[in-house]
Order: structure tokens, then C-alpha cells, then sequence
């Protein structure tokens, strides 16, 4: 081998040996873009390590001082100086609210009761804006609380977080108000004294309005000796204006103020209100009575089937042919808290479109209840036409709604009107076997 072949073949030798070195060095080089991809090695750090920002990051702890909110708080604040202490968050309702109502010229009830721990009891009262109302409670290890809140705009005027055992202020809405006593961890025995100032003004007498809302008419009222009044002996309230109830036939909708229309209808007499703000209520009624004015509820829409028969017999005993027999509306309502339910029937064929009627149009609304053991019939309205008339103007009518109206627990019946060109409301109170008109709002050009 010449010397020639000898460096060649050691030059090659050379190339091999560095192009292996090289290769298995570059497995391990980190310095070429298209080697694999190292691992990840996060270092440690002596000084603090940056987080990105994220949303809603939790703090880790809360500062020493509060910071003061610069809006303004929301009704979950407990009053200043006012230590708010744990309650029971499930404290047993050990009853219905009671109704405190005072006796003829009192304003003045003091109440008593027994609670066991984590249990509560409440009361309902009726107020006025603008009276002062006094509550204190005492109990006997003086653990025991009381919270109440309005029932219709659901403010609470006092809670019972609040460790304070009395409130005085001044009403700034008409309504009822729930009043709550709650214990905690002990069994109390609790006084609770209400005082509710009559308003400034305030005489022995009390009238309250009753407005119709689609109408607007003043239909009357009632006075705290249960007596109905017109429409004219009822204005005085409304004079300045009066915060009202305004229900359908089951809800309240709102609080509204009425007050006398300063422009009266040119073309009939009866006595009519405006309503601030004019709302929308509907049909509902305006009252201002400060009892509940619906302590049953009735049951509408019920199958008029097994009438149908009841209301032929007196169309035909009314001397007509051949009726037909329509019934409009079936309700059932205990009126008078016996237990017993009554049946307003409401059956009508007749079209006030114009002031004809045909032969065998009729108008019946039957109060049906059990008097001495017996049902009886009781006729609200009772029409009958046995021959056609062109000029009869008909009324045909509908249940507006059952409430009471004047206080004395049972309810009375309301029924909304229609005929050519006309509309009324009337109001019917039932005493045992009678049922008699107490108030009717009518305009007719």
C-alpha cells in the first residue's frame, strides 16, 4: 500500500469517527430550532414570582380597617352602633300571623306568648301613612327579637338582627305590616305592647271610599260602624287625595292615590275620581278599609253542568217558552265563614248591543245557599222577557269579584254592568236568608 492509499484511508477513518461524534452530540444539542423539543424546566426563584392577572382573583386576606363604601348601602346594612348577632337561619313559624285589631277607641294591645328556642310567632296590624306606630318587646332572659315589613311593597322597617327591642317611627305607606318575635338559643317568654298614634286630624268618625277603577266611579263607602254610604256622603277623604288598595278579583295590584276628578261627568250625577298617574289596573276596585278584605277564597270557573237544570226551572216558572239556557259563570265562595259554601250562578241571554230584546232573552244572577237545612234561591238580578221589545235597554252582568267591603267579615258580591250605551257597578250584601243592594254606581247618557 503506497503512502498515498495509507492517508486516504486515514482521512476517511478521520470523517467517520468525527461525523459519529457529531451525530451522537446532536441528539443531546439544544441549540438547532428542528432538534427535539427539550423539557420544560421551571427554575427557582429567590425573589416573589409574577402571576398573570386574572378575573376575580380572591383575596387573601381581609384589611385590618374596612374600607367605607362610597355608595349607598343596601337594606342588608346593619344599622350603625347595632352589633348584629347569628340567628337561627330556620326558625320555626309557630303560627299564622294573628290579627291584632283594638278595641273601639283603643290604640294601645299588649300581647303574650311562650317560644320555644328557634321559633318564631307573628302578628299582622293595619296602618296608615303617616301615623306613629311604638313597638317594644320584652322577654324574660331578654334573648328574644322582632322584625316586621309591610306586606305590599315588602320593606322591612326593622330586623330582627337588630338587637334593639323597640321601634318608634312615623308610617310611610298604608298597608298591612307582619311583625315577627323570634327567639334564639333559649325559650322565652315575651310581652309585646303596640301602639299605633292616631293620625293628626283623626276624628271618631273614619269614612272609606270605595272607586271603581275602569270607570272611575266613586261608588260609595262604608264608615267604622260598618254602615254604607253614597257616593256623596264619601268624597271627603278623596278631597286631598287618598292612598288606596287596588285589587282584582283575587290580587292586589298597587297602591294608588285617588282623589276627587275635578271634572265631573257633564251627563250624569255620579261622582267620579281620578287616579294619580293613571295606571292600568283593569277592573279593578279602589278600597281603603284597613281589615283584609278576603279572608276566603272563591272558586271561579266551575263547571256549570249541574246548574243547567236548576237554571231552566226558573226561566220556566218565569212563564218563558223556550229559553235558551246559557250560563255564563259558576262560582263557589263560603261568604259568611260558616264552612259552608255558597253558588253565584251568573245565566244570561240577551245582547246589549242596542235596546231591543227577543222573546225568551233573559238576565239571571242566582245566589244559591243553605238556609235552615234548605237551598234556596236568592235572585241578584232576575229579567225575563217573554215577548220581544225594541225599546228595553237590558242589562246583562258579570262577577267582578267577592270581598269585604265593609268590615264585618262577611263578603260581598260585586257585579259590573253593561247596556246600551251604559255601565254600572253594583255591590250585594248577604245577611242569612236576605241579600239586599247595598251600593250601585251607575251613568247612563
Amino acid at each position: 500500500m503506497s503512502d498515498w492509499d495509507k492517508l486516504m484511508k486515514f482521512r476517511i477513518l478521520k470523517y467517520v469517527l468525527l461525523l459519529a461524534a457529531f451525530l451522537l452530540a446532536g441528539c443531546r444539542w439544544t441549540g438547532n430550532s428542528r432538534g427535539p423539543t427539550p423539557p420544560q424546566v421551571t427554575p427557582t426563584l429567590a425573589g416573589p414570582v409574577i402571576v398573570p392577572t386574572i378575573a376575580a382573583v380572591a383575596p387573601s386576606a381581609i384589611p385590618a380597617t374596612a374600607v367605607s363604601p362610597t355608595s349607598t348601602p343596601n337594606e342588608e346594612t346593619v344599622e350603625p352602633g347595632i352589633t348584629a348577632t347569628a340567628v337561627a337561619a330556620e326558625a320555626v313559624v309557630a303560627n299564622e300571623p294573628s290579627r291584632i285589631e283594638f278595641p273601639a277607641g283603643a290604640t294601645t294591645g299588649t300581647y303574650t306568648g311562650n317560644l320555644d328556642p328557634y321559633s318564631a310567632r307573628q302578628y299582622i296590624f293595619w296602618a296608615q301613612a303617616g301615623q306613629m306606630v311604638h313597638i317594644t318587646l320584652h322577654s324574660t332572659q331578654e334573648s328574644a327579637g322582632f322584625s316586621f315589613y309591610g306586606i305590599v311593597d315588602g320593606q322591612p322597617l326593622k330586623r330582627v338582627e337588630n338587637e334593639v327591642a323597640t321601634w318608634d317611627d312615623m308610617l310611610r305607606f298604608t298597608q298591612d305590616f307582619v311583625l315577627t318575635v323570634q327567639t334564639r338559643e333559649f325559650a322565652e317568654e315575651y310581652t309585646l305592647t303596640l301602639t299605633i298614634e292616631p293620625l293628626p286630624g283623626a276624628t271618631d268618625l273614619e269614612i272609606w271610599p270605595i272607586v271603581d277603577a275602569s270607570t272611575g266611579y266613586i261608588v260609595g263607602g262604608t264608615d267604622n260602624a260598618g254602615n254604607w254610604l253614597p257616593a256623596e256622603a264619601a268624597l271627603a277623604p278623596l278631597d286631598a287625595g287618598l292612598l288606596m288598595q287596588a285589587y282584582d278579583d283575587y290580587f292586589l295590584q298597587d297602591l294608588v292615590t285617588a282623589r276627587v276628578n275635578p271634572q265631573q261627568s257633564p251627563v250624569c250625577a255620579q261622582p267620579l275620581a281620578a287616579i294619580d298617574g293613571e295606571p292600568e289596573l283593569g277592573e279593578a276596585l279602589l278600597i281603603s278599609g284597613r281589615w283584609n278584605s278576603m279572608p276566603r277564597l272563591p272558586f271561579y270557573g266551575v263547571n256549570p253542568e249541574p246548574y243547567v237544570s236548576i237554571v231552566r226551572a226558573e226561566l220556566l216558572a218565569a212563564g218563558l217558552v223556550d229559553p235558551v239556557v246559557n250560563i255564563e259563570s259558576v262560582t263557589l265562595v263560603d261568604l259568611e265563614g260558616d264552612g259552608i259554601d255558597e253558588t253565584i250562578v251568573v245565566a244570561q241571554h240577551v245582547d246589549v248591543s242596542n235596546p231591543a230584546v227577543a222573546e225568551d232573552d233573559y238576565v239571571l244572577v242566582l245566589l244559591r245557599k243553605i238556609v235552615n237545612g234548605a237551598v234556596v234561591n236568592l235572585p241578584l238580578h232576575a229579567d225575563f222577557y217573554a215577548s220581544a221589545n225594541d225599546l228595553t235597554y237590558p242589562s246583562q252582568y258579570a262577577l267582578q269579584m267577592v270581598r269585604d267591603l265593609n268590615g264585618d267579615g262577611v263578603l260581598d258580591i260585586v257585579l259590573r254592568g253593561e247596556r246600551y250605551e251604559g255601565r254600572s257597578l253594583e255591590i250585594f250584601s248577604v245577611d242569612g236568608d236576605n241579600s239586599y243592594l247595598a251600593l250601585r254606581a251607575d251613568c247612563q247618557p
